[in-house]
């Protein structure tokens, strides 16, 4: 999967927030939230000053931050979301223990979600 620039600027303008003052000290340039851990802060730092919004797919809602999407997705539309290995079965050939390929092109990997990750980059012909 790529990110288009917007989710690309996004993301730098989240880390250029972030303020490490040792290994597990992480604080936020903008107002000093403080926290041991960095995904925390990263999630403070995109719910609290971070203009945008993410989209539901499903019902066109929007969410700050994307794990704010992610719940919201799993808690509403769980019957509806496919899991993300289950979209590619049909382009999964697995040769052996540990030993998975492509159906589309010669790429192989030693785990299923090798090739899951290899199918959603687009690197893929599909």
């Amino acid at each position: 999967m790529f990110l288009d620039d917007q989710e690309i600027e996004r993301k730098l303008l989240i880390q250029s927030k972030i303020i490490s003052t040792g290994p597990s000290a992480f604080h936020c340039a903008d107002c000093g939230f403080t926290t041991a851990y960095k995904h925390c802060l990263t999630n403070h730092i995109e719910a609290k000053h971070v203009e945008g919004f993410y989209t539901c797919e499903q019902c066109g809602r929007e969410y700050k931050s994307k794990v704010a999407l992610t719940m919201h997705v799993t808690r509403s539309h769980r019957d509806k979301v496919v899991p993300v290995h289950e979209q590619f079965m049909s382009k999964i050939r697995c040769k052996g223990p540990n030993d998975f390929s492509c159906s589309n092109c010669n790429f192989s990997s030693s785990s299923k979600m090798g090739i899951v990750k290899h199918l959603q980059s687009n690197l893929c012909c599909q």
